[in-house]
């Protein structure tokens, strides 16, 4: 890594000397430092790399940097595709079903099994949680908030995605297994389908695992000609991701994005049929001051608007166009984040949040306290 930083330090400025602020104009230049890319990409760490060239580039924007970054990324990614790529054993990838005090796996082929567990509802409806980059099922704080939550309103059947270690490890691997791993969710919900109405399925996905869960709507669709209903993207991961790796409104009948970190380590563009923009198109959320946080901060405003008496706290004004949502005049009526119309295309909205919790205008302030035991083993 650190002679391929060397690298970098005296490349990359000189591609912003000649297009400071663009990442247009960085496309040409880019075909002419592949070797730079290729020498990178092996260990590639988003966050690191970002960091350093963001010190490097004092007087640039962050989305100019991370802009930088991913184009070396992206460049290096196809040219050692095949070189570091191992491959996903979809025998390893599992569902995990969790109740506020147990964990149950099975093997997505087994899916329809969930059925023997007292513990499986069918008459509930079944979300799937897919986390992101560096995250495993049992060691992840996205999982464990979003089992909680959903444990306490008791209204649903809870699984997350076991993908093994193939999240956990180099940030170009995660990306290239994203593929591999939507095609096996695919056909876990194919199976899962046999046993429960597919209108009853939400997906949801942080970061690298938004995308994981678009490219899954879209296997489906191919497989059964069937569109699931209801995807949530929470801030999808930005960086070495191709257009058809990414997230779209086509992946479902409702495709729903919340934007914490646009244009930085989440995708500023909308994606959705309704786009959610936490701090208009800040690089930073209301109260982070570094881009990690910003990152995580869809997960832990997902999670608090879902806990019980919290669904009109977030209020969304509605934008009425990017240039309006650019300039941060979004004028538009009001809706609770729960109430908005989520069968209008291409809409989006501006949040009104707090810099802490309880980050909703309305929401209820026991939220997060040390008393707050809702969803949790009482056992």
């Amino acid at each position: 890594m650190t002679s391929s930083l060397v690298r970098l330090n005296i490349v990359i400025p000189l591609l912003l000397l000649f297009n400071p602020g663009t990442e247009a104009g960085l496309i040409n230049i880019f075909a002419g430092t592949i070797n730079i890319a290729a020498g990178v990409v092996s260990t590639f760490i988003p966050t690191s790399i970002f960091s350093y060239t963001a010190n490097k580039l004092i007087g640039f924007s962050l989305t100019t940097v991370a802009g930088v970054v991913d184009k070396i990324c992206t460049i290096g990614l196809r040219i050692k595709k095949h070189i570091l790529w191992s491959g996903v054993d979809l025998t390893q990838i599992k569902f995990q079903l969790r109740t506020a005090c147990s964990k149950y796996t099975y093997s997505l082929r087994d899916a329809w099994k969930l059925l023997n567990n007292s513990d499986f509802h069918p008459s509930r409806k079944v979300v799937i949680m897919v986390s992101g980059w560096t995250q495993t099922v049992n060691h992840s704080d996205t999982i464990d908030k979003m089992a909680t939550v959903f444990n306490c309103r008791g209204d649903v059947n809870f699984l997350a995605l076991d993908m093994d270690q193939y999240l956990n490890t180099f940030y170009t691997w995660a990306v290239q297994n994203t593929d591999s791993i939507a095609l096996g969710l695919a056909q876990g919900l194919t199976m899962l389908k046999e046993v429960i109405p597919i209108e009853n399925i939400q997906l949801i996905g942080h970061s690298l695992g938004a995308h994981i869960v678009g490219q899954a709507g879209r296997y489906f669709t191919e497989k059964t000609g069937e569109k699931l209903p209801y995807i949530t993207g929470l801030d999808p991961a930005k960086t070495c991701l191709s257009a058809d790796q990414r997230i779209g409104r086509d992946d479902a009948h409702k495709v729903e994005i919340l934007h914490t970190n646009p244009g930085v380590l989440g995708i500023a563009e909308p994606l959705g049929h309704i786009d959610l923009y936490a701090s208009y198109l800040r690089p930073n959320a209301n109260g982070c001051w570094n881009v990690v946080c910003s990152h995580t901060r869809a997960v832990d405003y997902y999670v608090e608007f879902l806990y019980p008496g919290n669904k009109s706290g977030f209020l969304a004004k509605r934008c009425a166009s990017w240039e309006h949502l650019r300039a941060e005049q979004c004028t538009g009526k009001n809706y609770a984040m729960g109430n908005i119309d989520y069968w209008a295309e291409g809409e989006i909205y501006a949040l009104d949040l707090n810099p802490q919790s309880p980050f909703g205008r309305d929401s209820l302030s026991k939220y997060g306290s040390r008393e707050w035991d809702c969803g949790l083993c009482q056992r």
